[in-house]
């Protein structure tokens, strides 16, 4: 298992857990969309998938929005498919979201389980080999064939269906997403609770999750 998954477990993070489940296949059918081999099906079951993990992790959901998007204006010939994935979670969970957002903002952006309340942040190298930090983390250097072999597969580049050219992009990307999330402060850590006066943050391991599942994707394909 990965430092982030171990962590979730440990930790007790659902929305982290429900994206354990739901994030390998959203990204399945975002790649279908990506290598021009969706069917309607598939993409309105990518919509059904977002639409589920939206309500536990928003933030998730408005990256798979994000790519869907992006992908709907470079991929002419999916165009349709693409702005299904893109819509119709957008559709679905907008008065929900609208809601939530007027109630409390960083409560939406937390979800379920995605906030970390005090306590330390892990280091940028050490969220670079995907360790959360905190209670059920791995010992760091656990990751680092992982990652090495991850590191290597990008850094060859060897064709794999034009892959290796989206994975390269997606991994910087998403790596600066991690390194920015535990910044993102939602608030305060009220008196009377441990840690009372600390900031109350985006968890660590929130934008690892997916950034996680590309490695271990860019890593069997090194193999």
């Amino acid at each position: 298992t990965t430092g982030v998954a171990s962590a979730s477990v440990a930790q007790g993070r659902v929305g982290a857990l429900v994206a354990l489940v739901l994030l390998p296949p959203l990204a399945c059918g975002l790649w279908l969309v990506a290598t021009r081999r969706s069917t309607a099906t598939s993409a309105f079951a990518t919509a059904l998938a977002a639409v589920v993990l939206g309500p536990f992790a928003p933030v998730l959901v408005a990256l798979v929005v994000v790519v869907a998007l992006v992908l709907a204006a470079v991929r002419g010939r999916v165009r349709r498919h693409a702005l299904v994935v893109a819509l119709v979670p957008a559709a679905v969970l907008g008065p929900w979201v609208v809601r939530a957002a007027e109630s409390s903002w960083p409560a939406l952006v937390a979800g379920s389980g995605l906030a970390q309340w005090g306590g330390d942040v892990p280091l940028p190298w050490e969220i670079a080999l995907l360790n959360p930090g905190g209670a059920g983390a791995p010992l760091v250097w656990t990751s680092v064939p992982l990652v090495a072999v991850a590191v290597l597969s990008l850094v060859r580049g060897r064709s794999w269906d034009g892959s290796g050219a989206v994975l390269a992009v997606l991994a910087p990307v998403l790596l600066a997403l991690a390194l920015v999330a535990p910044s993102l402060r939602l608030g305060t850590v009220p008196a009377g609770v441990e840690g009372a006066g600390d900031p109350i943050t985006l968890w660590a391991g929130t934008m690892l999750l997916p950034l996680t599942l590309l490695v271990v994707v860019a890593f069997a394909r090194g193999l």
